[in-house]
């Protein structure tokens, strides 16, 4: 039996490309350049949520002035 939780920690290319609003061409890119880390299961690639929450964290421009 699969943990809810479990199947929620992950997200899909398309659910990426829709969150994010970017093609999914540019994921294949980003993952194929190793930027934002993912798991490939057979021709399955998933994110965890974790993971995509920090890249965009640490993507984020602050105001220095």
């Amino acid at each position: 039996m699969t943990n809810n939780r479990e199947q929620q920690e992950f997200m899909t290319m398309d659910d990426v490309a829709t969150r994010y609003r970017i093609s999914k061409s540019t994921l294949y890119m980003m993952v194929s350049k190793r930027e934002l880390p993912s798991l490939k299961i057979g021709r399955r690639v998933l994110f965890r949520k974790a993971d995509l929450d920090a890249y965009v964290q640490s993507k984020l421009r602050t105001n220095t002035k």
